[in-house]
């Protein structure tokens, strides 16, 4: 695209090849890494900074990119210029297949959110009465009076092991992308929610029964970690097979 100005590219154009070249940069490097048998990437992450406050503002701020892999690896932060829905665009354009994140700053993109047997634990041990507001949606916790032919069902209230309590499906959705209370921000693992949901649930519950560690998959070598181990095996100049040194006799004068 070209802007009227002596045939100069616009702005647009500009911000759109520079996060194009930023792509196929994490491209050409997340290729490479899987190439020397690395994790493949699972998806782009990128956060945008608006340039002010100002709602109105022309100026089209920057993006930071970065890849996540299977594995939970990330590579490292690329900037870019750009606006949140340039950089969308690009994205669906370079990584085709990969799907984007956004987040609001660069730290939550490290927090990986909550696992699936702690939030089973929430879920068992949520309750339908509750006093107070939901500090994620700000909407009362108790909808019984709500909770008419034609109204809002009855709410689910999860108690976090804290001692705060949230709407259930509002602090689901929080713990998608977080792992601590958004209250007072305390860690909340699995063994945190199977302490509190001992004196709930019943003795034997299938959920209060720690998983035994799944059995890891051999990791993959790279062709580069093979050809190093190779030429570590090979006995050093002057040595026998065995790798001990060759003492030569000495010379008679």
């Amino acid at each position: 695209m070209l802007g009227s100005g002596g045939g100069s590219p616009s702005p647009d154009a500009m911000c759109l090849k520079c996060l194009e070249r930023a792509m196929k940069h994490i491209k050409k490097t997340e290729g490479a890494t899987a190439g020397a048998g690395g994790a493949p990437v699972a998806t782009l992450q990128a956060v945008h900074h608006a340039h002010c406050q100002d709602p109105d503002c022309q100026n089209e701020g920057h993006c930071h990119l970065r890849a996540r892999r299977t594995d939970g690896e990330a590579s490292e932060w690329v900037l870019a210029n750009g606006t949140k829905e340039q950089c969308a665009k690009t994205a669906a354009k370079v990584f085709r297949h990969v799907g984007l994140e956004f987040f609001e700053e660069l730290y939550e993109a490290d927090e990986r959110g909550l696992c699936a047997d702690a939030l089973a634990l929430l879920g068992a041990c949520a309750v339908t009465e509750a006093s107070g507001e939901c500090h994620i949606c700000f909407e009362e916790m108790d909808c019984a009076d709500i909770n008419k032919p034609g109204g809002f069902r009855t709410m689910q209230v999860a108690r976090l092991p804290c001692g705060h309590t949230f709407h259930l499906a509002c602090y689901t959705k929080w713990a998608l992308k977080h792992t601590t209370c958004p209250t007072c921000r305390r860690v909340v693992d699995v063994e945190g929610c199977r302490t509190a949901a001992a004196g709930v649930l019943p003795a034997g519950h299938k959920l209060l029964r720690a998983r035994a560690p799944l059995p890891q998959a051999p990791k993959k070598v790279g062709f580069r970690a093979r050809l190093f181990r190779a030429l570590r095996r090979r006995p050093r100049p002057g040595a026998n097979r065995g790798g001990e040194p060759v003492t030569l006799p000495p010379i008679e004068r």
